[in-house]
């Protein structure tokens, strides 16, 4: 009688740590679609200073035209780029006011994660390109496209280079249009400006950083949960044998 009451109460303790597991997996997934892979807006704090990052849609209307393909678009680069050098040797820029959507806010400070769309307007003077990034059209160099480079703004210097050795340069036009996903990020300020700089890059490594105190601290109790899960399944299987 004792060793059924003992399997009973094993399997109930097994049954236990199974809902806890899923419960456990659920807040897993809900810190998943929480982290800042989708559009969101994030207030890092970091020893009294606030960075801005904001990955999200752009809903403002085309006001340029990429200066090679005359497409509308809200941001146009232009730029030329060596074979041997992973950034641009020289870019041209032309955007208007853009207006990005996201679909939630990060508080990094209190962990918070308001559901709440909003839209962050950044005139085009604050904005930084560091990286071009958007839909890329590629041309072949000749001395067309250098007279029409060199009328938006191509040094000189920079045009003998390309003339010396054509093979070694990729001219490119990158456009961002409406309906696009567009990361932007300022720089950490102890008082930050209501008109701050945004920088424009590709990827979404301030995101990463920004939500990882949020992400760990979610996963701690997860972990705890996978140690205790562990640890009990071990008893009952000891102790049954």
């Amino acid at each position: 009688m004792l060793g059924l009451i003992g399997d009973v109460l094993g399997w109930l303790l097994v049954a236990g740590i199974a809902a806890v597991s899923a419960w456990a997996a659920r807040l897993v997934v809900r810190a998943a679609n929480r982290a800042p892979g989708r559009n969101a807006l994030i207030r890092l704090h970091e020893a009294g200073a606030v960075a801005i990052a904001v990955r999200g849609v752009i809903t403002g209307p085309s006001t340029v035209r990429g200066p090679l393909t005359g497409a509308p678009g809200a941001l146009a680069t232009t730029s030329v780029t060596a074979a041997d050098q992973p950034h641009p040797l020289w870019q041209w820029t032309s955007a208007g006011d853009i207006q990005v959507r996201y679909d939630q806010e990060i508080r990094t400070r209190r962990k918070q994660v308001t559901h709440r769309p909003g839209t962050l307007a950044v005139r085009a003077d604050r904005i930084v390109v560091d990286v071009p990034v958007g839909h890329v059209t590629r041309f072949p160099i000749d001395i067309a496209m250098l007279d029409r480079l060199s009328a938006v703004g191509l040094p000189a210097a920079v045009r003998a280079r390309i003339e010396a050795d054509p093979g070694r340069f990729t001219v490119a036009e990158h456009l961002l249009s409406p309906g696009d996903v567009i990361h932007l990020a300022t720089e950490p300020t102890p008082n930050p400006s209501p008109d701050p700089r945004f920088h424009l890059s590709a990827g979404a490594q301030g995101f990463v950083a920004a939500g990882l105190g949020i992400v760990t601290w979610l996963l701690v109790p997860v972990v705890l949960f996978g140690l205790l899960c562990a640890a009990s399944i071990a008893y009952v299987l000891i102790s049954g044998g």
